[in-house]
Order: structure tokens, then sequence, then C-alpha cells
């Protein structure tokens, strides 16, 4: 009984083992057409994590669109959100804005090719560090 117990333990390990090991990215559940290689999936999907798509401020007097160019265009990036932060700054001032506590900047962008929307409070910390409420399209 002891042997038979320890070959099933070592039957389970080694095929949870192989599974790991494999170079297939789809699991049972996800389906598909066949295996896709991790080398095949790296080549074709060369794109950034997200992909910031319009930028609005939203404010007690109606909304401000945002210029965004291409160095601040990745949603999920630290630096390139401190970026758009200063984007968004610029647009007020520009606009003559005072950005309140009541203000939110609505973010539309696209993560792994689904749309999403971000709003988010309109001051530094809260942009740069926190993704707002986010809501998929």
């Amino acid at each position: 009984m002891k042997k038979v117990a320890i070959l099933l333990v070592s039957l389970v390990l080694l095929c949870s083992v192989s599974v790991l090991a494999s170079t297939e990215t789809r699991t049972i559940f996800e389906g598909g057409a066949g295996p896709e290689m991790l080398a095949e999936r790296s080549a074709v999907n060369n794109y950034r994590a997200s992909q910031i798509f319009a930028v609005y401020i939203h404010t007690s007097g109606g909304d401000v669109q945002v210029a965004v160019n291409g160095n601040c265009s990745d949603f999920c990036s630290c630096a390139s959100r401190c970026l758009l932060w200063q984007e968004v700054c610029r647009t007020a001032i520009e606009r003559g804005l005072s950005l309140s506590t009541s203000d939110r900047v609505i973010v539309f962008y696209i993560e792994k090719g689904v749309e999403k929307v971000a709003v988010l409070a309109a001051n530094e910390w809260d942009f740069t560090h926190d993704y707002g409420t986010t809501i998929e399209a």
C-alpha cells in the first residue's frame, strides 16, 4: 500500500513538473486551434501593455481634451503616467483652469486588446499612483 501511494505521488509530481516546463501557453480552459509556442507569441505580440488614445480633464465647467504624445501613451507605465500628468497640468494652465479636488481626469486606453476607461482624481499623487475607477468597455 505504501509503495502504491509513493508511486501515485511521484506520478502526480512528474505530471505537474512536465506541465510547468511545457512551452505551450494555452491551458485546457482556453481552447483554441492548437498549441501556441512562446517564441511565436512573443514575436507576434510585440506591443505595449496599454495604449492611451484619449485623455480629458472633467471640470464643473466642462471637458477639456489633453494632447497625448508618444512619450506618455502607456497607461501602465509609471514614468509615462508622470509625463501624462505634466501634459494634464500644461493643458489646464493653457486653458486657464484651476484643478480642484472635485475635478477628474478621464483616460481612455486599450490594455491587452480590451478598451478601458479610468477616472482619476485630478491631483498628482492620485494620478501617478492610483488606477482610479477603471471600467472595461
